[in-house]
């Protein structure tokens, strides 16, 4: 017999998403669009890219507060995924349309338009310019790792350099929801290991190009790889 508050804990809750970046094939042909969720546009406000083409439906657009963009990597030779930084999720008006030729949106990075950069690096049209506008940005005070796909979320390791989470929902696909489960370890991490990422200012107005790894902090981690 199925336990009620299984199915409870095994329900999607919007609230968070998990969002993978920089990962498949996608990224030998074309750029990864989901680096406008690490810089500010010309406009001097930040945005959220949602892989895999930056879609979000009804209930995302409602309901989802945060987004933790996560990268798989290699930690004692385990596979986790590493939480590189979080959006908050604005409510304003980004001219999100189903139908991404309808989005009148001209965002710039550079004086250059996101669409036209998009568009170069893009032959399928199916990406939108983004997914939501942030509100905040910020990055992890220690190292956070997830187990995803688990049976029951926990906090399975916590020192004063990392903590290792497991959580329910499984963003094999590019993404997932949170689920009931879930939320209250992700509160969690809001509520206590993140800080205002200001270091991240200082390549805003870079005029030279940079890698992902310095503009996310991620030189010190030698350990870390794509999958």
């Amino acid at each position: 017999m199925t336990n009620k508050n299984n199915l409870m804990d095994n329900k999607i809750n919007c609230k968070y998403i998990l969002n993978k970046i920089f990962t498949g094939s996608f990224l030998d042909y074309n750029l990864g669009h989901e680096i406008i969720n690490f810089i500010k546009m010309d406009d001097n406000n930040r945005y959220i890219y949602v892989n895999p083409y930056g879609e979000r439906s009804e209930l995302s657009a409602k309901y989802t507060e945060y987004v933790f963009h996560i990268m798989g990597i290699v930690y004692k030779n385990k596979r986790y995924y590493e939480l590189t930084a979080v959006s908050k999720v604005s409510k304003d008006d980004i001219g999100y349309r189903k139908n991404n030729k309808e989005e009148k949106n001209e965002l710039k990075y550079k004086k250059f338009s996101l669409r036209k950069i998009f568009k170069e690096n893009n032959n399928d049209n199916r990406s939108h310019l983004c997914t939501f506008k942030a509100s905040s940005f910020y990055k992890p005070k220690k190292r956070i790792l997830f187990l995803v796909n688990e049976n029951t979320p926990e906090i399975v390791n916590e020192s004063e350099d990392i903590i290792i989470i497991k959580l329910t929902c499984n963003p094999q696909h590019s993404r997932a929801y949170s689920r009931e489960a879930d939320v209250k370890f992700l509160d969690e991490i809001i509520n206590k290991y993140l800080i205002v990422n200001n270091d991240v200012e200082k390549w805003d107005n870079y005029e030279e190009e940079l890698c992902f790894s310095l503009i996310s902090d991620r030189t010190k981690l030698e350990n870390s790889v794509f999958f």
